[in-house]
């Protein structure tokens, strides 16, 4: 007879490898990763921003990532974003500010996303600032 936990463990080891290679062909590229686009992170004080990713969303940019509190007490992340893409020879193509939320409400890290409708093959760099709520928005 069989020994039942064999089979079952070579099963899920199987099935774990699947999943794995499918969720990772199911993942957009991220332009940043590529090399295709560079990424900036300006962070204030009081944030840190962090896993920035650039994707193409057809004729559209899509910026997302996360922003975490630098100290450790939890709550909103006082503050608003920037968001700027540049395209060659370092012109400007579009800015917008952006705002971020948390998950949940003890959380220390919020997340953004925003579409800018930017063509993705004239972008080569995103530029993320964290701007405080009396911070100076010369930058």
């Amino acid at each position: 007879m069989k020994n039942p936990f064999v089979f079952n463990q070579k099963s899920l080891v199987a099935l774990a490898a699947a999943s794995f290679l499918s969720g990772c062909a199911g993942l957009s590229d991220n332009m940043a990763n590529d090399g295709k686009i560079s990424v900036e992170r300006i962070d204030s004080r009081v944030a840190r921003i962090a896993h920035v990713q650039v994707r193409s969303d057809g004729s559209e940019l899509r910026v997302s990532g996360d922003i975490r509190k630098s100290f450790q007490r939890r709550g909103r992340i006082p503050g608003h974003l920037h968001i700027k893409v540049f395209g060659v020879n370092g012109k400007l193509l579009i800015q917008t500010t952006s705002r971020y939320y948390r998950k949940h409400t003890k959380s220390r890290r919020s997340h953004f996303s925003e579409s800018l409708p930017v063509d993705p093959k004239t972008a080569t760099k995103v530029r993320v600032i964290h701007h405080r709520i009396r911070d100076n928005h010369a930058e």
